[in-house]
């Protein structure tokens, strides 16, 4: 006698099935990369603790520049509980002020909050000694240096994103928390797609990884000096406009401007680390941003094939976005965002899945 197997999707925000990723087709990636989560840099509030550096590479006489699979040194050992197969990741020190602002301000705001740190590396520990030990660098954003700071790892998600291809240019204010791009990555003054950016939100005002920001501009324009002094320039002396016409200036009557969208990867008690995934043109530092409200879960789950015979297998296969915690019942418990398992009812049973967020 076959018996049916039938599989449910819902969320705690966002009910019923979602149509599968095949019979959707390609489908561009909504989920943080490993880079755009490690690789990006971050703010501290507080100097983290340095008392664990690099030291050198094995056979790196003359050099201070170190890369992946390197066996390198580090300045505590077994009298500091240094253990093999222990990770670190590799960081540094970089300063956060710039000769000149690029907008008024930014250098107070960069002071404000706190020590800027360049993610360089991950390392595992092969040997330890009583006063060193010898790791293998497994992971690198950038080359490892001597005197670089090892701090103990930690696992940072790895957040979903809304992907678009079109932004709401007319998006109205969010009313939530609000900041400014205070730097890119490196300092630099314009980004756009898939670049880091700095704001001066943090968990204070309640943001968290995962969390989406809006940018926009102002109806004033731009803070950005260098585009504030030269786009007003050239556009009072543009041919064919009309005579005696002085371009608008500092009017607080004209709508913002929306640029594009982030999702925060990092995150401090004054600071975030954000990553630009939509962009409508080139983005400034001093341009601003607003927390948006979180996104609903987004679930599928499917069962193959949809019928068995008695003590057959089935294969239950689910997704989920913006969600997290996730559970799939009966008999399977809570499981991670994408998933496979085999499953062997008795009888006619509905499998579902649940998504909070």
């Amino acid at each position: 006698m076959k018996r049916m197997c039938m599989a449910a999707g819902a969320g705690f925000l966002l009910l019923g099935l979602t149509v599968s990723a095949a019979a959707q087709g390609y489908q561009p990636s909504s989920q943080a990369r490993l880079k755009d989560a490690y690789c990006s840099g971050f703010f501290a509030s507080q100097p983290l603790p340095s008392a664990l550096r690099v030291i050198k590479a094995e056979g790196a006489a003359g050099r201070t520049m170190y890369s992946n699979n390197e066996l390198i040194y580090l300045s505590q050992g077994r009298d500091a509980q240094v253990q093999v197969g222990q990770r670190f990741q590799v960081v540094r020190r970089i300063s956060n002020t710039h000769p000149s602002d690029a907008f008024k301000g930014q250098g107070s705001l960069l002071r404000s909050m706190g020590r800027l740190y360049r993610d360089v590396s991950w390392v595992e520990v092969v040997a330890v000694h009583p006063t060193i030990s010898t790791a293998r660098i497994s992971f690198e954003c950038g080359a490892t240096m001597a005197g670089d700071v090892v701090i103990p790892f930690e696992e940072r998600p790895l957040p979903d994103f809304n992907f678009r291809t079109v932004l709401d240019p007319l998006a109205p204010p969010s009313g939530l928390a609000e900041g400014i791009i205070v730097a890119g990555k490196e300092l630099f003054r314009m980004v756009g797609d898939w670049d880091a950016i700095y704001v001066n939100l943090g968990t204070n005002q309640g943001v968290k990884v995962g969390d989406s920001l809006r940018i926009f501009r102002s109806g004033r324009g731009s803070k950005y000096l260098s585009s504030r002094s030269m786009g007003q320039g050239q556009l009072r002396r543009a041919p064919g406009m009309a005579r005696g016409y002085d371009f608008p200036r500092n009017r607080s009557d004209l709508p913002r401007e929306i640029l594009g969208e982030a999702f925060v990867v990092h995150v401090d008690t004054k600071s975030a680390t954000a990553i630009i995934n939509f962009s409508r043109g080139e983005i400034h530092a001093g341009d601003l941003v607003e927390l948006q409200p979180p996104l609903p879960p987004q679930v599928s789950l499917t069962v193959v094939p949809a019928s068995i015979e008695r003590g057959g297998a089935a294969t239950l296969s689910w997704a989920a976005k913006f969600a997290q915690q996730i559970e799939v019942s009966p008999s399977v418990g809570p499981v991670s965002r994408r998933g496979t398992q085999n499953v062997t009812p008795t009888e006619t049973t509905t499998y579902t899945l649940t998504a909070s967020g």
